[in-house]
């Protein structure tokens, strides 16, 4: 049994935001090393430079 009580709510929405974030960051890290690929593909090249990821 969990000492306290009420703050059940709290917890949940906690961990959401806490998931949210992980997430975020995960995307952000993601498509920072797809960038940074894609820059050094010939073909893609020039795409890649032209998206400001700075």
């Amino acid at each position: 049994m969990r000492g306290g009580g009420g703050g059940g709510g709290v917890d949940r929405l906690e961990e959401g935001v806490i998931a949210s974030l992980m997430a975020a960051a995960t995307l952000v890290i993601f498509a920072a090393v797809v960038h940074r690929y894609a820059s050094t593909v010939p073909v893609l090249q020039d795409y890649a430079l032209r998206l400001n990821m700075a």
